[in-house]
């Protein structure tokens, strides 16, 4: 890596410095030199970061080495890193059931437990295995309440709006929010019925006047129910806040997963002084490679 930003760096000051005193055939020759250069210096710049350490207060540090970088630095931490890591459970895109109960995270009949505070426990101390975002946390809760691992209630502790049970959809489940709780499999909806008498049962209609023997007296004619609205097919779209794209998953992916779905991306990022876009900048090869590999299509507007 030494060697090749040396000979860039030579190149480079010899264009800015003697750019009047070369001639043509001297200027292309360096110029070139200075590609190849360039090309070269990122794959040693990839060479030489390829050891990935993890440290944690109980175990010390672990090694682990990436045995094929890839061809830059942008897509290597962007891409290939977390699936080598991944690869070895040291980044985890959901949490095993195992893992909930071995660090007291499982709900009990006493104490349901915050959605927020499962989350925040792989955050904070790293005796817990490293998870990719909070989808990792959202997934692990739809999967285990839809197996009746635990239910999932919204609101207040006791004084829940919603209990969901043996189910995967729980729309706009946020493993940020504190809305959100891991309840035990006991706590169930209140059912939703007819005020009981103190003998059990419903009341019975009285018998009036007109309706000497009790029974049934025939009211007037029924009012047909109104027509419900069929859809062929319904489309969401408009401009979500970065911050909100989480919550796309959860609250439109997972509830039509069912109904031939297709999801339809777009992207658009401008170019500034902190974060400038040109076809060298690692920003701009990183996701140029993931677009080629998702299949989807790139344009750049040229200034």
């Amino acid at each position: 890596l030494n060697v090749k930003l040396a000979d860039y760096i030579a190149c480079t000051k010899i264009l800015t410095e003697y750019a009047t005193a070369l001639e043509k055939d001297q200027k292309t020759d360096i110029e070139g030199r200075k590609r190849t250069f360039d090309r070269e210096l990122e794959d040693a710049l990839v060479q030489a970061y390829s050891v990935v350490l993890k440290h944690s207060a109980k175990e010390g540090i672990h090694r682990y080495n990436i045995q094929d970088p890839s061809r830059d630095l942008s897509t290597l931490i962007s891409i290939n890193l977390p699936s080598k890591l991944k690869e070895e459970e040291w980044l985890l895109d959901s949490v095993g059931r195992k893992t909930l109960s071995d660090n007291n995270l499982l709900p009990t009949v006493e104490t349901p437990i915050p959605v927020k505070l499962v989350y925040e426990a792989f955050l904070k101390y790293d005796d817990k295995p490293m998870i990719s975002g909070p989808e990792a946390i959202e997934r692990s809760v739809r999967k285990y309440c839809e197996v009746g691992v635990f239910n999932v209630a919204v609101g207040s502790s006791g004084d829940w709006d919603k209990i969901y049970v043996g189910t995967d959809s729980i729309p706009f489940l946020n493993a940020q929010s504190e809305e959100y709780w891991l309840v035990d499999t006991s706590v169930l909806p209140k059912p939703a019925g007819t005020p009981e008498q103190p003998g059990g049962g419903e009341q019975p209609t009285p018998p009036g006047p007109s309706n000497p023997g009790g029974e049934e007296e025939p009211g007037g004619p029924v009012p047909p129910a109104p027509a419900v609205k069929e859809f062929k097919s319904i489309t969401i779209s408009g401009n979500v806040a970065l911050e909100n794209w989480t919550q796309l998953f959860s609250s439109f992916i997972l509830p039509l997963k069912g109904n031939n779905l297709k999801v339809n991306v777009s992207f658009k990022a401008k170019s500034n002084d902190m974060a400038p876009l040109n076809e060298n900048s690692p920003i701009y090869r990183a996701v140029k490679e993931s677009a080629s590999q998702l299949g989807l299509d790139i344009e750049a507007e040229e200034k």
